[in-house]
Parts: structure tokens; sequence; C-alpha cells
């Protein structure tokens, strides 16, 4: 988009990219949310929130403002790229150090669903034998 003069091209990546960002920030939302209790769902959002923000405001203060850098909107729209691209990094390393420790984490031998288990042998029960009271303190024997 930074390279390009014509505006539908930068319209198309545009929205290409805003969807993406749209369809995997509430799966990575669930993904946080399904491992936290209620209590500190508001508390992790709302810090993440209030950093965003933050982060935000120091970005446009430094390369927007007249008091900071006052960069055009060519060089604004470069900074922000470069800073997404920093966070794609980051974030497939991040990731690929969680998959290389799952795989680490796994059974040697070739274990897994391919590999059959050995059956369960079940012992008779004899017909006449007294039947251990359950938990509830009723007999199991009908």
């Amino acid at each position: 988009m930074g390279t390009t003069d014509n505006i539908w091209v930068c319209y198309i990546a545009y929205v290409l990219f805003r969807g993406f960002y749209q369809f995997l920030v509430p799966i990575a939302t669930f993904q946080i949310a399904s491992s936290l209790t209620k209590e500190l769902c508001a508390l992790v959002f709302g810090i993440n929130t209030f950093l965003g923000t933050i982060l935000k405001s120091i970005i446009n203060l430094i390369f927007s403002d007249k008091r900071g850098l006052a960069l055009d909107v060519h060089s604004q729209f470069l900074v922000y790229f470069i800073y997404f691209t920093i966070l794609t990094v980051v974030y497939f390393i991040c990731a690929a150090v969680v998959l290389i420790r799952h795989f680490r984490n796994q059974p040697r031998g070739g274990g897994g669903a391919d590999e059959q288990t050995a059956p369960t042998e079940l012992s008779p029960v004899a017909a006449n034998s007294e039947a251990e009271p359950l938990s509830n303190g009723k007999s199991a024997k009908a």
C-alpha cells in the first residue's frame, strides 16, 4: 500500500488487512478468555485495552504530533508498517516456540492414535457374591 499511487489497490489491501484483523482478534480473545475466570477476564482485557490506548497515544505523539517528529502521512504509514511487521515476527516466533515445546513433550516411539491399546479383560462376578454398597448407601445388586 505504501508503494502504490493507485487508490483502489490501497482500498482493497486495507479491506483485506482489516478483514483478517476482525476475523482473528475474536478468535484470540476467545482463546484467552476460555482459560480465565470471569473475574480475571475484565481485569485482563481492561488492562489490555488501557495499555493499547497508551501505546497508540505515545506513537501518535512521537510520529504525528507537531511537538514530536511531525512526519507526513507516507512516513507515518511506513512507521506503522514497520511496527506491525515487528509484531508479526514476534508473534510467529512465539508460536513456533510453543509448537516446538508441544512436540518435544510428546511421548517418543511413534505413539498416538495409530497405536492400538491392549484390551482390558473383565473378570466375571459370581451371582451369589455380596455386592459392595455404593456411595449413596444403596447396594448395586438389584
